[in-house]
């Protein structure tokens, strides 16, 4: 680094410093504490540019201090640069891309899988919920966000790409290959576990999935059936808006979710008596692979009809959000927000809280699909 550059940065914290101890005289803040928290962090990098052992490189610096204050606040939340970020929105929006089936999130400073979609080359390979990806593409996952992980992941259809797997019980990582594929929705999964009772598994809450359900529904009150089960497990894709339309279908009346956020409009999703096609008993299966939207709908059922119990199968873990946000800095590089609440004001994040469990879980048998 020159010199110029060295006393550009020394010049650029003094600036803050000054700005910060500007506002707070003319009490341009509420929050003290955001003032204290710039003044530490300037002399923080101040110090590592002054007496630090070798010459830093301050653009890493910086970059690494992003990343952790991001990641501090929740395993979804990320800073990605102008390049990732540029990569990112591409590969978003483009529907030509190859994916490999997996949805994660972040546990032990690494990538976890949280569920892998049925049929897909990485459930062909092997990789199930609960497997810690310690590598990929050769890139360790140490310092990697969810949002870098997805990029290395989707790619070209039919190129392959390589992850690092650690498994349940083990400590070294076992390489494997997983092709990158163009994904088909999967289907919604039905069986009738006895005479009265419906059991429908989502291995997604994918555009159109409302629809589809509500064809069940209205079939199954034909054929005599009282009861449904919605079986949560291992779904972790879909927008919010499908799970709100699904909810819809059993809600009559209230508050299904609210939308809020320090910078953004409270919006209020409420229910719709004339959507209702299902007024009998409801049953809501969940677990730590339970995710994003699946979330919502479970909070949203749980949370405004009396008659819908929820059972948490197995210890929850933190996985992904139901709501994610991406805003651009002047970088520009996103940041990941997730303003999501249930009715009762807790964040979708902590379905625990949500839901009542039952004294015991139903029994389903292995599903196949009708």
């Amino acid at each position: 680094m020159n010199r110029f550059t060295r006393y550009a940065i020394i010049a650029v914290s003094v600036l803050i410093i000054g700005w910060v101890g500007f506002g707070k005289v003319l009490g341009r803040s509420a929050n003290d504490n955001t003032y204290k928290s710039l003044i530490v962090y300037s002399e923080v990098l101040q110090k590592i540019q002054q007496d630090y052992v070798d010459e830093p490189d301050m653009h890493l610096v910086t970059a690494g201090s992003l990343h952790g204050l991001l990641e501090s606040l929740d395993s979804e939340s990320s800073y990605l640069t102008p390049r990732e970020y540029t990569e990112y929105k591409q590969k978003s929006s483009s529907t030509a891309i190859g994916e490999t089936g997996l949805n994660l999130s972040k546990r032990f400073g690494y990538i976890i899988v949280t569920s892998v979609l049925p049929d897909t080359s990485a459930e062909k390979a092997g990789l199930h919920s609960g497997d810690i990806l310690e590598s990929i593409a050769g890139f360790t996952t140490r310092e990697m966000s969810v949002g870098q992980a997805k990029n290395l992941l989707a790619g070209q259809p039919g190129t392959g790409v390589k992850v690092g797997v650690i498994r349940r019980g083990k400590t070294d990582p076992e390489e494997v290959e997983v092709v990158r594929e163009k994904l088909s929705t999967p289907r919604l999964i039905a069986q009738r576990v006895d005479n009265e009772t419906l059991a429908l598994r989502f291995p997604t809450l994918d555009p159109g999935r409302a629809d589809e359900v509500r064809t069940r529904l209205m079939d199954a009150q034909k054929q005599g059936v009282n009861r449904v089960i919605l079986d949560l497990r291992e779904c972790g894709r879909g927008p919010v808006s499908e799970a709100i339309a699904i909810a819809r279908l059993f809600v009559p009346s209230g508050q299904l979710v609210a939308l809020r956020g320090q910078t953004v409009p409270a919006q209020i999703f409420s229910a719709d008596a004339s959507k209702v096609v299902w007024k009998g008993p409801v049953s809501i299966l969940m677990d730590g692979t339970t995710t994003g939207a699946a979330e919502v709908l479970a909070a949203s059922l749980a949370n405004t009809i009396w008659w819908a119990t929820a059972r948490l199968v197995s210890p929850r873990n933190k996985n992904s959000s139901p709501w994610m946000t991406a805003r651009p800095c002047s970088s520009p590089s996103p940041i990941i927000t997730t303003p999501m609440a249930n009715p009762s004001s807790k964040k979708v994040s902590r379905p625990r809280r949500l839901c009542a469990p039952l004294p015991q879980p139903p029994t389903i048998p292995t599903m196949a699909k009708t």
